[in-house]
């Protein structure tokens, strides 16, 4: 939805689209601008999108289970004991 507001933002305007769509004008607000500025997400974000592609590839290892025991040791060893849990919650 973010993308498609930024598509069409110029032509349409920001507030007539969030009208329309389900999402609120704030919320399309914050995420362009941790879009521009990464820094602004949050700690959590920060550290999933960190952690996404190694997650990937342990599942991709692991004929892509859903919820592989491997998934969980890798979280675990980065200090995540709670395993992908803690990832995803």
């Amino acid at each position: 939805m973010i993308a498609f507001i930024e598509e069409h933002r110029n032509d349409l305007g920001v507030e007539p689209i969030c009208k329309v769509l389900p999402i609120a004008q704030s919320t399309f607000y914050a995420h362009a601008a941790i879009i521009k500025n990464p820094d602004l997400a949050s700690d959590r974000a920060k550290r999933d999108a960190d952690l996404s592609p190694e997650i990937k590839r342990v599942w991709e290892e692991n004929n892509e289970v859903y919820h592989c025991p491997a998934g969980d040791v890798y979280i675990a060893e980065r200090g995540h004991p709670e395993g992908l849990a803690s990832t995803t919650a």
